[in-house]
């Protein structure tokens, strides 16, 4: 049975919370009688002023970014996400005693507006369309956030919002039979699914929705033994698994979910660089190729702080609020409706203890290494999704890891945020290693073989005399040539690579020791070592591009940031053997794409095979 929270209890705790602590001044905008209406709701504080306070001016920020928003996002095409989000930002003020615009008379017809657009958006079973059309999980999100809004206009009681009330609670009594009985596209969708009913349980109580949700979660958790969720992404971990799992601890009693939480915070702790982001180059997600800032899940690690009192995530919270000087952040205002629903988030965090994430792990079942000493870090990665076939090139798709880049590098300010290695061979794309192969010491071997070729005559027994043969894949494209059932006339290209931290330690730099053998003859193939430096700084050694990349031709480059540096090198010539560009492969060009990573490039060209070593220093 699902633990029910009622609207009065959480009243009661955001009132006890408030009595606790010093109380703060009354809002400008509110009548005493209408103060007086509100339950004994008194302004939200907490033992840590500095936090509410912050949270409280952000929400306020808000108020005015929404109300020029809401009306395009109300005549705009599947914005019903948005427009959820709108609501809540707005109801996290009006319905909140501390703020200036408590119960702000003038916010109710944009409140009525916002449920206006809503409920003519909603579907006759419920749901809403959201790019996919009657989408479920989409309308997770979107009763997540209208659960947040009913729970905090109950606990308020304003006369003068009732009929906001009753048109949020129209609105999930429609929707919450879709939930009950609708599917999913992601893994995490099923999570975000199941917070949504338990929310939508503590509010509008029926056994299907514990029922719904314990079907879900008898699939299993899906978390490898590194902490590591199937898509592998750290900000999906924390923009939708982590605090789903959270919410159902809360709202349905499961508190054993939290071990999973835990375990997740653990390796996200290990992903967390200096620069407020997560390391997400192993992801199956949309982020296997973007940063995003950890600052905005921040409430996640500080959930996990208090309940365990674990000094490691609140050194975590603490060091992503100190990027910003405590400046109030949008996130932090769309964390205000949470903190006002349980205001124990407002207590004072335990003392920071050290991260630990020193020295070398290695979450194998990613195929992702973590090098760190202070402000040193790497990224070795090997864990690219391959095709069932070894010999052939893997296939690129939403959903799987494709990222071609195996190395990242961080001392100080100074970031080598790619490296990549790009033959040209029967355009099969860059070199993506086949597994992670740990040598101890900072030292791993990367291996790739991939074969491609001619194909020879069919045998006579496959022979049409119409000619029509099967549509098949010969690893790169398709043709009607039945390629299954012909003898290939093989060519294999096979790369190792032996990398290694300069005496084990990552703040001395790399050594990157190639070997790629397979074709007849020196040199036939050529190849492209591409370097991306993120930020801003110097690049010096090089030769600029016409494309705005550099070339290192000889000797060393240099990237400077401030009294950082990372010196590359030695060059390995150029001439019309060794084009200066890089061929992502035909899976590739065909549809236009390309995989350019953002920064300033240098490449280092040079024809295969041979072996060669690339210092890092």
């Amino acid at each position: 049975m699902l633990a029910r929270r009622t609207v009065v209890q959480t009243a009661a705790a955001t009132a006890a919370a408030a009595t606790a602590t010093a109380v703060g001044p009354a809002p400008a905008a509110a009548a005493p009688a209408d103060r007086d209406r509100g339950r004994g709701r008194r302004p939200l504080t907490g033992p840590d002023r500095a936090f509410v306070d912050r949270l409280r001016a952000a929400a306020a920020l808000q108020v005015d970014t929404v109300l020029a928003a809401y009306p395009d996002q109300a005549a705009g095409l599947w914005q019903n996400r948005a427009l959820a989000r709108s609501l809540r930002r707005l109801v996290a003020v009006h319905a909140d005693p501390g703020a200036a615009r408590y119960r702000d008379r003038a916010l109710l017809p944009h409140l009525d507006a916002l449920v206006a657009a809503l409920r003519a958006t909603q579907h006759a079973d419920g749901l809403w369309s959201q790019g996919n059309l009657h989408t479920p999980p989409d309308s997770a999100f979107v009763v997540n956030d209208l659960c947040k809004v009913l729970a905090l206009l109950e606990a308020d009681g304003d006369p003068a919002a009732a009929g906001v009330r009753e048109g949020v609670r129209t609105l999930l009594r429609a929707v919450g039979p879709a939930l009950v009985t609708g599917g999913v596209h992601t893994p995490n969708h099923r999570w975000e699914i199941c917070s949504a009913l338990a929310r939508l349980d503590a509010l509008l109580p029926d056994p299907a929705h514990a029922r719904r949700i314990d079907e879900w979660l008898a699939e299993g958790l899906d978390v490898d033994e590194d902490g590591q969720y199937s898509e592998r992404s750290p900000n999906y971990a924390f923009a939708v698994t982590n605090p789903s799992l959270q919410t159902l601890a809360r709202e349905a009693g499961r508190t054993e979910l939290l071990a999973t939480v835990r375990r997740s915070l653990d390796a996200q702790l290990l992903l967390l660089e200096d620069d407020g982001t997560l390391e997400s180059v192993q992801s199956r997600r949309q982020d296997q190729t973007q940063r995003k800032d950890a600052a905005e899940w921040v409430m996640v690690w500080r959930e996990a702080a208090l309940a365990d009192r674990d000094g490691r995530y609140a050194a975590a919270v603490r060091a992503l609020d100190a990027r910003t000087d405590g400046a109030a952040r949008g996130y932090d205002g769309d964390a205000w409706a949470d903190v006002l629903l349980h205001p124990e988030l407002a207590r004072r965090l335990p003392p920071s203890a050290p991260l630990g994430t020193d020295g070398e792990h290695v979450l194998a079942a990613s195929g992702l290494a973590r090098l760190r000493a202070g402000t040193a870090t790497a990224s070795v990665f090997a864990g690219t999704d391959g095709g069932e076939d070894p010999d052939r090139p893997g296939p690129i798709a939403s959903g799987l890891s494709t990222n071609p880049t195996f190395l990242r590098w961080r001392r100080g300010a100074a970031v080598l945020s790619s490296v990549r290695l790009a033959p040209r061979f029967f355009s099969t794309g860059h070199f993506r290693a086949d597994g992670l192969d740990p040598r101890g010491g900072g030292a791993y071997r990367l291996h790739q073989r991939i074969t491609a070729g001619y194909w020879q005559p069919l045998a006579p027994a496959d022979r049409r005399p119409d000619g029509d043969y099967d549509l098949t894949p010969d690893g790169r494209f398709w043709a009607a040539m039945s390629f299954d059932r012909r003898p290939r006339e093989a060519r294999v290209l096979e790369t190792t690579l032996d990398l290694r931290a300069v005496d084990g330690d990552v703040r001395s730099g790399f050594d990157l020791a190639f070997a790629v053998s397979g074709t007849e003859g020196e040199g036939e193939v050529p190849a492209v070592v591409e370097l991306t430096f993120a930020g801003d700084g110097e690049l010096t050694g090089t030769e600029e591009l016409e494309d705005g990349a550099h070339q290192l031709v000889e000797g060393y480059g240099t990237w400077t940031c401030g009294e950082d540096a990372i010196r590359f090198g030695p060059g390995t010539g150029s001439g019309p053997r060794q084009p200066a560009s890089v061929d992502p492969g035909e899976r590739y060009t065909w549809l236009g794409g390309d995989l350019v990573p953002e920064g300033t490039r240098v490449l280092l060209t040079t024809t295969v095979p041979r072996s060669w070593t690339l210092q890092l220093r």
